[in-house]
């Protein structure tokens, strides 16, 4: 009998997903879009009580997509550069995933709507004038339990 906490025994496919019919029904509709487009994934934000299955619902978009996914604890993040190395070090296509977004600092959430709207990170260089660079072409998926702590450009 496999572990609960084995990767072999979470689900791979929304198939596989029991319980939130109306989101699994839109994010299947997105997905085939995605492939009949050639494109990403939409960027997303799942809000629900904890332990709803908003994380495996984004590890079966990515098994789904076939794509990589760079997933982050919100409050884990101390600087704005963390969260710039983390968008640059993903490829065209691949997700980042903030789990609990709403532990995001106010100013690091400006910075990622800065990524999500114009595909900028702009990196800060001391006394000098901060210098921007276009990041790769990302999915955002971001979680949260509390939706109204994210700042509303989110």
């Amino acid at each position: 009998m496999a572990d609960i906490n084995d990767s072999d025994a979470r689900p791979t496919s929304l198939r596989h997903l029991v319980g939130m019919k109306n989101v699994v029904n839109q994010v299947q509709v997105a997905i085939d879009a995605s492939f009949a487009d050639q494109s990403k994934f939409p960027h997303s934000l799942f809000v629900s009580e904890a332990g709803l299955g908003k994380t495996e619902l984004c590890n079966v978009i990515k098994a789904e997509m076939a794509v990589t996914m760079h997933s982050v604890l919100g409050i884990s993040i101390d600087h704005v550069s963390e969260l710039n190395a983390l968008v640059l070090s993903a490829n065209d296509k691949d997700i980042v995933y903030i789990d609990e977004a709403d532990g995001l600092k106010n100013e690091f959430q400006n910075a990622l709507y800065l990524m999500i709207d114009r595909r900028e990170v702009v990196l800060s260089r001391g006394n000098r004038s901060p210098q921007k660079i276009t990041s790769p072409d990302v999915t955002f998926l971001l979680s949260t339990n509390f939706e109204y702590s994210l700042l509303p450009a989110l």
